[in-house]
């Protein structure tokens, strides 16, 4: 993060990948730069994604001494890596750490993760101010959202907590729930808050809704601007979630294990684009082994492949207003209310099976967790 360090590779200058070195405010002079250049244009679209929020958690001075501990607690660590290391290295590094460290170092991650937002917030205002600067605020459509959350250590996961995570499972509603603000042009509907579910795939629909312009034709996603217009209108959106890439270690007993022997051998660098792909030959194995999950307001089924052929999936069924980090299975109690989530989360599933090639059913063994790093309770007597 230098002059020279620039010269010889001007990428870092604003390469967020690279966090150890990164400084917000060069990423927000390149896009007061663009901006300046669109000033000239009569309509243009402009997309800035920054990683600050990011796990490893790499926090820089001085964003990294506003949220440390009192005395004598430690200062704030740098970095939170532990499931980075376990994913590359395939060992379970965090069982080695000593149990008395763990509360310090969990609330240390969220000082960190509050340290970051703080970064982030500061940088959003440099991007305001730019646009504000450059007369470009009154009359454009703003939408500031995330591409994911981050499930932080509460005491009732349904997991055994190491650290911060993202996008590797489908309990709780940490990697799901996210920011959205929209700022209309002129401010109209400033002040609105829309109080129902919503998804990432509605906001594009929404957007070319609200300037007036007409749809994409094949999307899933749905206009909210009725909701927007009158927010007692509830969509009653069905969300469906899936996990990225998880560790096997958070698999229940007689999970479909992935097809690839390590993370690292799933992916492949094209010697042409510089590009990182997927292996096409492993891509079968890894979505039939992908967990599944559909929520509504009130209830969230969860869908796991098991070993086997046609491959089983068994399910937990969860009440998200009682039971928020899903532990409890409600299965037996609610048998018309499971069927009835089955019924809308099979035809996601299906699509997966008709496009990869493999049959499925729905099995109803009951779930084991026992001798494994997750804690599914089914209640008796209900």
């Amino acid at each position: 993060n230098n002059p020279i360090g620039f010269y010889y590779s001007p990428m870092l200058r604003a390469n967020q990948g690279f966090s150890a070195v990164y400084d917000p405010q060069h990423y927000a002079d390149r896009i007061d730069r663009h901006l300046a250049r669109m000033t000239g244009e009569d309509k243009f679209f402009m997309a800035a994604h920054t990683c600050i929020v990011h796990a490893p958690f790499t926090v820089r001075y001085p964003w990294s001494t506003y949220f440390s501990p009192p005395p004598p607690a430690p200062k704030n660590r740098f970095v939170f890596r532990w499931p980075i290391d376990e994913m590359l290295s395939k060992k379970e590094l965090s069982l080695r750490r000593d149990p008395e460290q763990m509360g310090p170092l969990f609330s240390q991650e969220i000082n960190l993760y509050d340290a970051l937002a703080r970064e982030t917030d500061e940088w959003l205002g440099m991007v305001l101010d730019a646009i504000r600067r450059h007369d470009l605020y009154d009359n454009s459509l703003i939408v500031v959202w995330s591409d994911h959350g981050e499930d932080l250590f509460r005491q009732d996961h349904a997991y055994k907590y190491f650290a911060s995570n993202h996008g590797w499972h489908v309990w709780g509603d940490g990697s799901f729930r996210v920011v959205l603000a929209v700022k209309f042009p002129n401010s109209e509907n400033a002040g609105v808050t829309v109080p129902w579910l919503t998804r990432s795939i509605d906001i594009g629909p929404t957007a070319l809704d609200a300037l007036g312009l007409a749809p994409l034709a094949g999307t899933q996603g749905l206009s909210l601007m009725p909701q927007v217009e009158n927010p007692s209108l509830d969509p009653d959106l069905d969300i469906y979630e899936e996990p990225g890439l998880s560790l096997e270690s958070w698999f229940l007993p007689e999970h479909r294990p992935y097809p690839f022997p390590h993370f690292v051998a799933f992916q492949y660098v094209d010697r042409d684009n510089l590009r990182i792909y997927r292996k096409e030959k492993y891509m079968r194995g890894f979505v039939m082994a992908k967990d599944r999950a559909l929520r509504d307001s009130r209830w969230k089924i969860c869908a796991y492949p098991m070993e086997g052929e046609p491959v089983p999936f068994k399910t937990t069924l969860h009440d998200v207003v009682a039971d928020p980090t899903n532990r409890v299975d409600l299965s037996r109690s609610r048998p018309q209310v499971l069927a009835e989530m089955r019924r809308r989360l099979a035809p996601y599933i299906e699509s997966d099976a008709a496009k990869h090639r493999f049959e499925w059913h729905w099995n109803d063994a009951p779930i084991t967790t026992e001798n494994s790093m997750v804690e599914i309770v089914t209640p008796d007597g209900e």
